[in-house]
């Protein structure tokens, strides 16, 4: 006899002051039926059983209404009904995507909201090989490239056979797709990589070099320029440098080109852009239209053969599985690719609509649409006219509601997160929830897109969307009011950065600030126009001033600096004011100690008067390390005054700062010992902290520490490790890894080992010199020059140094100061008779370029 498992109890789930039962269709409010429609019983009952996950629309309609085809609106209306029901957050839209349950949701005799599968689990269980080393920034799609296989093997074999390749054609027709492809085709073929470089969001052309140098990975010392940076370091590398969507910085585009084709010769260029960028040597392809068929009535198989409705088709078939393609509707599809003329960004718009029109009902549509919009400018080419009649023809399709969000998206430069859509397309007619779905039916009708990402979601609107949708903007009189509110909103956003800076870790604060960084330029250049806001702009770039140093940004970052302290009036308000002279502070750092004593003094006087005790800490740090690395007596009480702010926070990262500070102080009064104490418990607070830029930069400083106690074959280890460490990291900063590069030279040359520390400061040498912190790297290559027998070249070295540190008011670092005792002591030595008077004064008349030929190992 066998026994009988006992049944499964019926699942009950609760969640609020609800309880669900599905098997018996029940659904209780404090114990009370509560009376809900069977459609939106249905939904809730799959959003509950889905709690884990984002729920598509099309899931849900097939799962609400089973077999049936039914239009969008009726899914929104139970939401609609549900929302009513269990408060307005309880469901969330995700646009482009879906809904999801956001209450918390207990379980009775429920399977679990999501299982592993077994296939899952083998898979991660099985082995995983290293990946291999990233040759490339390409974006990968998911999509097939349709309709271009003729043109991607003709890119291929310019882009083989000719130094610059530019794609050229009207708006819309597939330039920068094309482009990507044959790009992901030629990544073997480069052995230094392929690296995209998009142009699209930049508003300033004078920025192309520092978007190539950001692309290429390509550090740029902040005194210098990034074009200087980028021909420099390209040299002979073999690499293809891709630049997508060019026209509106195409003068800037050519310049820097042909700058960089001239000086790295095995550098090739691959350019999307609607105007020829007009240098020698340029072979052009331009990119025609997909085919259409040349019947009027053609079967399925033969309008397939043609690219436009291959395109056309895939493109409805992934907006509606449902969507059959067949002789009927052949004919149809024929005519709409024809009235579009091909152009793949007007068939893709088409296809969104098909799931709401049917194809006879968007043919008819499109039809009209094209009587009322035939009479373009004459001067305009016609294919751009053709894609701005599709962009009317989608714009008067969506619901006012729709075109005003729309529209007012324009406004952001790159991605957006959701909040700042709902924050800065809301108005009277729009509350968030309202902003939510519109951006909903926007990105399903494929005009704004959804970048996942790896945190969370983004969108964006494609190039010509957002110039359309800006034409609209100021069409509607709203271009003043808009912008202000998008600039208002980073005011906001960006209000939080610094406090943020001292609670996250590096890869958190990054992940949380910088995709905004073009939104934040586009705010901030706003603010500095002829109908911007001066108290804007203050506050922008003094609240931003973290995210530009923790990106290296110096030389941008201080510009804005300046530019916005020429706006501070006494009416400005004084926490502002302080913000910015702190932000200032902690642009200059170490690059210039003067400058950072001045901008902290100013902002702790400011804070002082604030009480804030926090940020009068911060800047009395900033204050009290810049001191303390001129060796100024002002030093310690300044830092004795900012422990015990920075400490009484709890916040790791702050209270590592204030160990840092004493650290400064003590290896500047030569306590190498006490100065090593600080400096291990800051770099065991650090790392709690997730400062790993900052980690990086304390390597660097233990080997100098460790230099200054004479353990000379320690510290060249732990310099060695520091680099490496720094060649690994994302947080690499260049300042900080130039200074041990420096350092090693410096040890190498002391140790004696001559050799080496020619090849080394041979290869450092260069980046060195772009820094402009020759106070880190002069004296220890005076001393090399000493050692090996130009004791005249060392002493002119030397007194180079010596005007150039008098100049800008810096002392020397014991370390730096025992090299410039030793070259001149060598070359007094070596050479007795020697005039090193004169010598020290031939050397304070030398140029920067001259002194720097002088230090060549």
């Amino acid at each position: 006899m066998t026994e009988v498992d006992a049944p499964s109890p019926a699942p009950c789930y609760r969640f609020a002051r609800f309880a669900l039962r599905p098997a018996e269709r029940a659904l209780d409010a404090d114990g009370e039926p509560v009376k809900l429609g069977g459609r939106a019983f249905d939904m809730l009952v799959a959003l509950v059983e889905r709690r884990d996950r984002v729920v598509g629309k099309r899931e849900l309609m097939d799962l609400v209404w089973p077999k049936l085809i039914v239009e969008e609106n009726n899914l929104q209306a139970q939401v609609v009904a549900l929302r009513k029901l269990l408060g307005p957050a309880a469901i969330a839209t995700v646009p482009g995507r879906g809904y999801r349950l956001t209450l918390a949701v207990e379980a009775e005799g429920a399977p679990p909201a999501a299982a592993v599968s077994s296939e899952k689990q083998a898979s991660a269980s099985a082995p995983v090989s290293a990946p291999p080393p990233i040759r490339h920034n390409l974006p990968r799609s998911v999509e097939t490239l349709i309709g271009r296989g003729h043109e991607l093997a003709q890119v291929r074999a310019l882009i083989d056979a000719h130094r610059l390749v530019t794609v050229t054609g009207p708006g819309g027709v597939g330039k920068s797709r094309l482009v990507i492809d044959a790009a992901w085709a030629s990544v073997d073929r480069f052995a230094d990589g392929v690296w995209l470089v998009e142009l699209a969001s930049l508003a300033d052309p004078a920025l192309v070099p520092s978007a190539i140098t950001t692309a290429l990975r390509i550090e740029v010392a902040p005194a210098t320029e990034p074009l200087t940076a980028l021909k420099q370091q390209l040299g002979d590398r073999r690499a293809l440098i891709v630049l997508d969507n060019c026209e509106h910085v195409v003068d800037a585009v050519a310049n820097v080109l042909e700058a960089v084709l001239s000086a790295a010769p095995n550098a090739h260029a691959l350019v999307s852009s609607q105007e020829l960028i007009g240098i020698g040597g340029e072979h052009v392809l331009r990119l025609p239209s997909l085919a259409i068929p040349a019947e009027a009535s053609p079967t399925a198989e033969t309008a397939l053969g043609a690219g436009a409705v291959a395109l056309f088709v895939a493109r409805a078939r992934a907006a509606d599985p449902r969507f059959v393609f067949d002789d009927r509707a052949a004919p149809a599809a024929a005519a709409i690719c024809r009235r579009l003329d091909g152009i793949p960004l007007a068939l893709e718009m088409a296809a969104a609509r098909v799931p709401l029109l049917g194809i006879d009902g968007l043919a008819g549509r499109l039809d009209e649409r094209f009587r009322v919009l035939t009479a373009g400018k004459r001067t305009a080419l016609p294919r751009q006219r053709t894609l701005q009649a599709t962009l009317d023809w989608s714009y008067g399709l969506l619901a006012p509601r729709e075109q005003a969000v729309f529209r007012r998206l324009g406004v952001f430069a790159g991605s957006f997160a959701l909040a700042a859509a709902a924050d800065v397309a809301a108005g009277d007619e729009h509350d968030e929830f309202g902003v939510i779905e519109c951006l909903a039916g926007l990105c399903d009708k494929s005009l704004v897109v959804v970048d996942p990402g790896e945190g969370d979601v983004r969108y964006r609107l494609l190039e010509t969307a957002r110039a359309y949708a800006l034409e609209r903007l100021a069409d509607a009189g709203e271009t003043a009011a808009v912008t202000r509110r998008h600039a208002l909103h980073y005011r906001r956003f960006f209000a939080a950065c610094c406090d943020d800076w001292t609670l996250l870790s590096d890869s958190a604060f990054r992940a949380r600030y910088a995709p905004d960084l073009d939104s934040l330029r586009t705010a901030i250049a706003w603010s500095f126009g002829p109908d911007g806001d001066s108290e804007v702009a203050i506050a922008l770039v003094g609240s931003s001033g973290q995210l530009w140093a923790s990106l290296s940004l110096y030389a941008e970052a201080e510009r804005l600096a300046q530019r916005a302290l020429e706006l501070v009036v006494p009416a400005t308000p004084p926490a502002l004011e302080a913000d910015l002279w702190s932000a200032v502070a902690r642009i200059y750092g170490q690059r210039n100690q003067q400058a950072t004593i001045r901008a902290a003094r100013r902002a702790a006087e400011l804070y002082r008067g604030l009480a804030d005790s926090l940020r009068l800490g911060c800047a009395l740090h900033a204050q009290g390390v810049a001191h303390a690395a001129e060796r100024d007596e002002e030093a310690e009480a300044v830092l004795c005054e900012a422990r015990p702010l920075l400490t009484r926070t709890g916040r790791p990262r702050l209270r590592a700062m204030a160990h840092s500070g004493m650290a400064v102080a003590h290896a500047a009064q030569g306590r190498p010992d006490d100065a090593m104490r600080e400096t291990q418990a800051m770099l065991e607070l650090w790392r709690v902290a997730g400062a790993e830029g900052a980690t990086l930069r304390t390597f660097g400083t233990l080997a100098d520490q460790v230099w200054a106690k004479g353990e000379l074959d320690r510290a060249i280890g732990l310099a060695r490790d520091a680099l490496e460490q720094h060649r690994q990291s994302p947080f690499s900063d260049s300042v900080a890894r130039a200074y041990v590069s420096a350092n090693l030279f410096g040890m190498l040359v002391e140790r004696g080992d001559l050799a080496e520390a020619q090849a080394w400061g041979r290869q450092v040498l260069p980046e060195l010199c772009e820094l402009s912190i020759a106070h880190g790297w002069s004296d220890h290559y005076a001393s090399y020059l000493a050692r090996t027998g130009r004791g005249e070249a060392a002493v002119r070295l030397v007194g180079w140094a010596d005007a150039l540190r008098l100049a800008k008011g810096l002392r020397r670092q014991p370390n730096e100061q025992r090299a410039r005792d030793a070259a001149l002591a060598l070359a007094r030595a070596n050479d007795p008779a020697a005039d090193q008077a004169r010598l020290l004064a031939a050397g304070a008349a030398l140029g920067e370029e001259e002194a720097h030929r002088l230090a060549l190992p």
